[in-house]
C-alpha cells in the first residue's frame, strides 16, 4: 500500500474548503495541522478561526442547511457540527479507511475512503448505505456530487473519475493528466434547453423547460 504523501504537509496544511449560502455567503475552512474550521465571509474577513477545534488531523468538509461533515482521516470518521460550531456527533460515522473527501446530496454522505480505495454511501443520521459503494479506486481524495453523478480526484493515477450514486462507473479515466489531485467541485449552471409555445387565445402560455450543466472546476 502506498503511503498518502501527507507527513510532509506543513502544521498549517488546509485541506478543506467549502463556501454557503446563507443570509450571506460564508466560507468554511479546515486547517488540518491545528485541528480545526475556521470561518470566514466571502470578502474575506475572519467570522470565527476556530469555529470548531479538537479535531484530529481533519481532512475534506461539506455544508448541507445548518450542519458541517468533516473528515477524520487519522480517527477513521466522519463529525457533524453546526454551522455555529455545536457539536451534533463527532463520531457520526465510523470504521472508515482513512478517510479524506466527504460530500452530501439529499440525505446521503458520500466518503472517500484514502486507504480503502472506495466509495462509502451513509445517511445523514450515520447509518451505512453501502459501505463499499464504489471500488478500486486509487488513494481518492476529495469528491463531489452532482446530480445522479460522483466526480472524485484519485491522487496517485492523476486523474477524475467519474460514477453514478448508485456505484455504477461512468469513466474512471474522466479527466486524465493531472498532479496528484485532491480537490474536485462541481458546478451546475442552468440553461434554456427547450421552448415550447402553447397558443391558446387569452389563456395562451409559455413552457421553458431547464437543462442543468455540468462544469468539472
Amino acid at each position: 500500500m502506498k503511503n498518502i504523501r501527507r507527513t510532509s504537509m506543513a502544521a498549517t496544511a488546509l485541506l478543506g474548503l467549502c463556501l454557503i449560502n446563507t443570509t450571506q455567503a460564508q466560507i468554511f475552512v479546515v486547517n488540518t495541522g491545528s485541528g480545526n474550521i475556521g470561518e470566514y465571509t466571502t470578502a474575506g474577513a475572519t467570522v470565527n478561526a476556530s469555529l470548531v477545534s479538537g479535531l484530529n488531523n481533519p481532512s475534506g468538509l461539506a455544508v448541507s442547511g445548518g450542519d458541517i461533515f468533516v473528515a477524520n482521516p487519522i480517527g477513521g470518521t466522519v463529525g457533524e457540527y453546526t454551522t455555529a460550531g455545536a457539536t451534533v456527533n463527532a463520531s457520526l460515522v465510523t470504521g472508515l479507511s482513512y478517510p479524506l473527501g466527504v460530500a452530501v446530496s439529499g440525505g446521503d454522505i458520500f466518503v472517500a475512503n484514502g486507504y480503502g480505495n472506495t466509495i462509502g454511501e451513509y445517511t445523514t443520521a450515520g447509518a451505512t448505505v453501502n459501505a463499499s459503494l464504489a471500488t478500486g479506486l486509487d488513494e481518492p481524495a476529495g469528491l463531489a456530487v452532482s446530480g445522479g453523478d460522483i466526480f472524485v480526484a484519485n491522487t496517485y493515477p492523476g486523474e477524475i473519475s467519474e460514477y453514478t450514486t448508485g456505484g455504477a462507473t461512468v469513466n474512471t479515466s474522466l479527466i486524465t493528466g493531472l498532479d496528484y489531485p485532491w480537490g474536485v467541485a462541481v458546478e451546475t449552471v442552468p440553461e434554456p434547453s427547450t421552448y415550447a409555445l402553447l397558443a391558446g387565445g387569452l389563456g395562451g402560455w409559455l413552457l421553458w423547460r431547464l437543462r442543468t450543466r455540468r462544469t468539472l472546476v
